[in-house]
């Protein structure tokens, strides 16, 4: 089974060996609103599976890793293949300066948001608070650079409502990213300015998925663009409780 996922106006064509075509007909489902018929691609993983090992074939060839998530009676789960791809296709991001990013991701009237937080900080909230069709992710929205202006794109990964209805061409979608929030639990509403060199370090080291399994090329890329991020949007911590009520000071 093969099919090509769009994310990022990056378009990755993923192939599955028969015996996870069933697999397959489900990971699809998960994927509604990223399926694409581009004929070029941009990089292609294939996945296949036996006794020993299992296979993502990048660029430069196949990459062989421990089976960690092969049930002896159940088979490959959706979700672990759905892991799987995350990560590989993490990583696809990364080498065409794009991030999946450890946040939730909303579009408003002035442009995109982007919320930072650990697990449990509040993004879900922040993303149940807009529009489904203006929720890029609860999750991991993707950031990238277009001309001289940083975008943010939607991406198949979130939390909650993974099987939510989705248009066809959901993955078209992008805006401009104007705002980046620091989520803080606090009884108190308010919003500060954040330091430039301290939210740096902290997208870093907390915010970037897959970062540690980056080469140094991506690594580079993307700690480039990170610092050209934080030089040149307004960065904010915002202290708010588990309801609506921030929408009136963000």
């Amino acid at each position: 089974m093969e099919f090509i996922l769009s994310i990022a106006k990056t378009s990755i064509a993923v192939t599955l060996e028969k015996s996870l075509e069933q697999t397959g007909a489900d990971l699809k489902k998960l994927y509604t609103g990223f399926l694409s018929n581009h004929q070029k691609t941009d990089a292609y993983i294939r996945v296949s599976c036996d006794n020993l090992t299992t296979y993502c074939e990048s660029k430069d060839g196949p990459i062989r890793l421990p089976v960690t998530f092969k049930s002896q009676n159940y088979g490959f789960s959706v979700a672990s293949v759905y892991k799987f791809l995350f990560l590989y296709i993490s990583l696809i991001l990364a080498e065409q300066k794009k991030l999946l990013i450890h946040g939730a991701g909303i579009k408003k009237k002035d442009g995109g948001y982007l919320f930072l937080g650990e697990s449990g900080a509040g993004k879900t909230t922040i993303a149940g608070s807009a529009k489904r069709d203006d929720i890029f992710s609860d999750d991991s929205p993707v950031i990238g650079r277009e001309d001289n202006f940083f975008c943010i794109y939607p991406s198949p990964y979130s939390q909650v409502d993974m099987f939510g209805p989705k248009r066809e061409d959901h993955y078209l979608k992008k805006t401009e990213l104007t705002k980046l929030f620091f989520l803080k639990k606090n009884d108190k509403l308010f919003i500060k300015p954040r330091n430039r060199k301290s939210a740096l370090a902290e997208i870093i080291k907390k915010h970037i998925h897959s970062f540690e399994f980056m080469g140094s090329k991506s690594r580079i890329a993307a700690f480039d663009l990170c610092y050209d991020l934080c030089s040149s949007i307004p960065i904010y911590d915002l202290h708010f409780q588990k309801n609506d009520k921030f929408q009136d000071i963000i």
